[in-house]
Order: C-alpha cells, then structure tokens, then sequence
C-alpha cells in the first residue's frame, strides 16, 4: 500500500485529536495500539480475512481496544469497513509518528550491557532533549558487546559513549600511524 494512504489516515486521526484538544491522550491511545497490534498479528489477520462477520468484528474491536478512546475505535472500524484491516500496523506506526511530530517527540533506543533505571533514563532523555529541543523517549534494550557505557539511536542522531566505541576509536588512531 502507498505511504500516502497511510499518511492519510494518520492525518485525519491527529486532526480529530487536534480538535478535541485531546493529543498526548490520543497519542498514548495509539502508541499502545501499535504495540498490541505489533505483538498480535494474528488479530489483523482474522480482521483481514473476513472470517468473521461485520457485527463480530465491530464487537472484537470493541474488546480488544475497550481501554482506547472511542473515536479510536471507530476509526479502526472505518480502516475495517474500507477494507483496509490489513495496513492496521503501518497506519497506526504512521499515526504514531505524525503524533510525535506533532507534539515535538524523538522516540529512540538507549542501548546498554545491563538494565538501565527509569531515573537514569529519563535524565539522559532530558539532556539529549535540552540539547535537540524535542522531547525525548528511550526504550532500553540490552547489548552486550558494548562492555560499558551506552549507545542512543535516534531517528537522526547517534549518541555513542560505549567503551567498544571508544577502543574502536583508539584502533583507527593507532592504525592511521
């Protein structure tokens, strides 16, 4: 399917939140719904294939998404009705990031040989943030190989103060020698 179906459907839902005055609540709404369609494909699949009917479906969507804004289902049941179930997952990957634009947001990964905490965490986001003026949220996500330090991808930026790095670093200049 075309980026620009995607885009928009994602505009008309940040429209309506807009409206509303309602966009970080929306904005959480769909975040979850990415994760949970993420984790369930088989759902966008029962969904997609039509193996059951209008009204099931409509109360499958009711359930599984009994804890979004109401708006937001409906707009689930609109993709459905359009026949477009099965682009669930990139139209709401592609909400999320019409959000984030939105609100001034850069998700991102902080990469780590062990478990970071929240506090440490959220002190990085809020340096990173000052520095790039945006409001930043990190997943954690353990790498071994790093030995020490931590690794920040964003979507435009790399943050590298891991030990590995800084041997790497040491490497080139030795070897340039």
């Amino acid at each position: 399917m075309d980026n620009s179906l995607y885009n928009r459907y994602a505009l008309a839902l940040l429209n309506i939140a807009i409206e509303e005055k309602k966009e970080k609540e929306y904005r959480e709404d769909v975040k979850e719904l990415v994760k949970i369609l993420k984790e369930n494909r088989k759902f966008i699949y029962i969904l997609s294939n039509k193996v059951v009917t209008v009204e099931e479906s409509y109360k499958l969507i009711d359930e599984v998404f009994s804890s979004c804004n109401q708006n937001i289902k409906n707009f689930i049941k609109i993709i459905y009705k359009n026949g477009r179930a099965f682009y669930l997952y990139p139209i709401f990957k592609e909400t999320l990031y019409r959000f984030d634009d939105y609100l001034g947001i850069e998700r991102g990964t902080i990469y780590s040989p062990d478990i970071l905490n929240k506090e440490t965490i959220e002190k990085i986001s809020l340096i990173i943030g000052e520095k790039i003026n945006k409001k930043i949220e990190l997943e954690n996500k353990i790498d071994p190989t790093l030995i020490g330090g931590f690794k920040i991808i964003l979507k435009n930026d790399i943050y590298d103060t891991s030990i590995s790095s800084q041997i790497e670093n040491i490497k080139k200049v030795i070897l340039e020698d």
